[in-house]
């Protein structure tokens, strides 16, 4: 779809929302192909809310008896306050296990019933692409890859060795562990859909949000110079089907038809990003809910929460919208399908490095304080997508100058296979600790006029401004000594 020219100036136009609404079924509502139509996504089942709702304690009114920085609080604080607003969006008790919840953290206005689609599923893989891992409910240590789409119309899925993987199994690839914040965690549901802080004490990190990049492609010898597509590479020993992006490439039905397999919601922020859904157990022909392997053992539920990865094209450097050629924007951002954005809107950078005019990049001496791991956040305050190489992971540490914005710390609960009493009672921890003052939760810093441009502190400005009115005091009396001589 990308490549194309324009008839002015040969510049390459931008055709990754193109492809994403150019086909595909689901104009409002997405179905199931069995005979009842089943509509997707289904609601996510009792058993797996009590689990993680209740037993793991991402619920509204578990008792937060630590804040992030690990101090004791006294009172504990419900952790449906601790995450409301102005400084995060409002948790309601589910939202760590449903994809309305992890639209919510982002702060995508993405409705998962009405916004779902089922196709196309790729796109122009020039420059390059990121992925990264948002939500796994359930246990499936599925890894994840792209693939050559050579044929846009073709059904005929890829072969094992055509599929390149990109993300390893989750549970290395981010590092989960058990509350204790050492153990490493072996029972899946890492990451979960919300902030990645334990609910009882903020300052333990439950995985470490990571992007995994493809690199320029252009370099890698595998790919064929066209669109990519994306593929769940089956776990052997627990979901051994291969779900893909693309529709007519996965497991059909005795009628002939494809299950549906994956879902794909394009971002309201990111004109290059989206998230693609998937359902991860095997399906048999007869009936998507039974597995292929195992007939007589209950599969997929619907929900489509097994695996929710966001992906996002990198546009190459000599790249431009058709719908902005002509038109200016203001300081720090840049024209995406003829509308100003932050050019950091849905970049993610990991490590020590910033955003800056939307690429990745190490900070400058003095040029930022520190930040924590970054998150999958995205939109204007915390739990958004980075923009000036902010983090909503780490405990934001003032600098000499604050690089764009840095949000406070942000929760998001990725479970281990421990029972935790879910309402532990005011001033008790229900780890044995004791209780110290509620947290209250940080404004956003004000964010710097571009993406990744230092800020000048406040008391910094403060201490300048004697300077300045020396200086200016100065020039004053010069210029009238010139006029009286």
């Amino acid at each position: 779809m990308t490549g194309m020219r324009g008839r002015t100036g040969g510049l390459r136009v931008t055709g990754f929302v193109m492809a994403m609404v150019a086909s595909g079924p689901a104009l409002a509502q997405v179905t199931q192909t069995d005979a009842v139509k089943t509509p997707l996504p289904q609601p996510v089942g009792s058993a797996e809310l009590s689990l993680i709702d209740d037993s793991w304690a991402w619920n509204a009114n578990t008792m937060v008896n630590r804040d992030p920085q690990g101090a004791n609080l006294n009172p504990p604080v419900r952790y449906g306050d601790y995450y409301a607003p102005p400084a995060y969006p409002q948790f309601v008790t589910g939202d760590a296990i449903n994809l309305s919840g992890l639209f919510k953290w982002r702060k995508e206005a993405i409705d998962p019933v009405l916004d779902a689609k089922t196709g196309p599923g790729y796109f122009s893989g020039k420059c390059g692409f990121n992925a990264e891992l948002l939500l796994l409910g359930g246990n499936c240590q599925a890894e994840f890859g792209w693939y050559n789409v050579l044929d846009p119309a073709s059904k005929t899925p890829p072969a094992a060795t055509e599929i390149y993987p990109l993300m390893t199994a989750p549970q290395k690839a981010l590092q989960c562990v058990q509350y204790d914040g050492k153990t490493p965690k072996t029972d899946g549901f890492c990451p979960l859909a919300w902030d990645n802080r334990d609910p009882y004490d903020l300052s333990i990190l439950r995985w470490i949000p990571k992007v995994f990049s493809s690199g320029d492609v252009t370099l890698d010898s595998r790919y064929k110079g066209g669109n990519v597509a994306f593929a769940l590479i089956g776990d052997p020993s627990k979901c051994p089907q291969n779900k893909y992006s693309m529709y007519e490439h996965n497991q059909r039905n005795s009628g002939g038809e494809p299950w549906v397999t994956s879902l794909i919601y394009q971002s309201k922020l990111d004109p290059n990003g989206f998230y693609i859904a998937f359902e991860d157990l095997p399906m048999s022909a007869a009936d998507w809910k039974k597995r292929s392997d195992l007939p007589s053992t209950s599969g997929a539920d619907g929900d489509f929460n097994d695996f929710v990865v966001y992906v996002s094209r990198v546009p190459c450097p000599d790249e431009v919208d058709a719908a902005c050629v002509g038109k200016s924007c203001p300081s720090g951002q840049k024209c995406q399908l003829g509308a100003c954005v932050d050019p950091c809107s849905g970049v993610v950078c990991t490590g020590n490095t910033l955003c800056v005019n939307g690429a990745c990049s190490s900070p400058s001496s003095g040029a930022g304080g520190s930040a924590g791991a970054a998150s999958s956040g995205s939109g204007g305050s915390a739990g958004a997508p980075p923009s000036g190489g902010r983090s909503s992971t780490g405990t934001a540490t003032a600098g000499t100058g604050e690089a764009g914005e840095e949000s406070v710390s942000a929760p998001s609960g990725g479970a281990a296979g421990e029972k935790d009493d879910a309402t532990s009672p005011a001033g008790a921890d229900a780890r044995g600790g004791t209780s110290g003052a509620a947290p209250t939760p940080a404004a956003a810093p004000q964010k710097s006029s571009s993406c990744g441009y230092a800020a000048l502190p406040s008391r910094a400005a403060s201490r300048a401004w004697p300077a300045f009115g020396l200086a200016f005091g100065l020039a004053v009396l010069r210029r009238r000594r010139r006029a009286l001589s």
